[in-house]
């Protein structure tokens, strides 16, 4: 059997490496653990970096520098990708070139993360600061609106995924009877009284079902299999803000249209650039 060396450090492999075919990778054992050791440190100096694209360029380089096998690697740039855009979200102001660049890693990378929740949820909040950044920077965003017949001049913003709910009132009573009762016959009562009773309401959240959040220049709709609401930005009294969604409560209504996003945060933000107070 021909002597085979370790491509990173030159050492040459033992007889039981090759007897064990771990010299067909020409990388030995050692190289190999060093190599992911060293992706792992880089993918946790995202957690607190402040210059995103240079991490992604060391990683890239030590995977290559030690041969670390691609399986191993993406599993790991999963990480490092969560934690760059994490990190990028939790700082107060990214120059606007910065956003460019992490946009352009969104786009790398992201197909090829595979189903990681994570990955995705931090890679889509990343994608709305980015619009909002550049929104910011040159013309307002615009999409192709689907799902909803637009007026004429009106123009739809944004969309997303959004879920809605409709606030209802739900009624018990709370009381307890009184009276006297005398017996007919064996095992059977008669009863006197009266039960007096006082109505107690409680509001609850409805679910009305998935459906399509659109921003428009003119009004906030939500369109859905279930049932559907409009209100035009003129009608609007105040917006309340929830962890994992908003109401906005509106002139002439007296329950709030309570819609349910995935980050809101960041949909709150495109509300206040579309609002025609913004616009003004």
């Amino acid at each position: 059997m021909a002597a085979k060396n370790c491509s990173v450090c030159g050492a040459a492999f033992t007889w039981l490496a090759r007897l064990g075919g771990d010299a067909d990778d020409l990388v030995c054992k050692a190289c190999e653990g060093e190599g992911v050791e060293k992706l792992e440190m880089i993918a946790g100096d995202a957690r607190s970096a402040s210059v995103f694209p240079d991490l992604v360029a060391r990683f890239d380089s030590a995977a290559a520098e030690f041969r670390v096998p691609a399986a191993s690697a993406a599993a790991i740039r999963v990480r490092l990708l969560e934690n760059i855009f994490n990190a990028a979200l939790q700082k107060e102001r990214v120059s606007h070139t910065d956003m460019i660049e992490l946009a352009g890693l969104v786009q790398k990378y992201q197909p090829y993360s595979g189903d990681v929740a994570g990955l995705r949820a931090a890679a889509g909040r990343l994608n709305r600061r980015v619009l909002i950044d550049t929104w910011n920077h040159t013309d307002p965003h615009r999409v192709e609106c689907s799902g909803l017949m637009l007026q004429d001049g009106e123009v739809c913003r944004w969309e997303e995924p959004a879920r809605l709910y409709e606030q209802r009132t739900r009624r018990e009573y709370v009381g307890a009877s009184h009276g006297v009762s005398f017996p007919l016959t064996r095992g059977i009562r008669y009863r006197v009284g009266a039960w007096k009773g006082t109505p107690i309401d409680t509001a609850y959240l409805s679910d009305c079902g998935q459906g399509t959040l659109h921003v428009t220049s003119e009004r906030v709709c939500f369109t859905g299999s279930q049932q559907s609401a409009a209100v035009p930005w003129d009608k609007v009294i105040n917006v309340a803000v929830y962890s994992d969604g908003f109401a906005i409560h509106r002139t002439g209504a007296k329950k709030p249209t309570v819609i349910q996003v995935c980050h809101t945060d960041l949909t709150l933000e495109i509300l206040a650039l579309v609002s025609p107070s913004k616009n003004d």
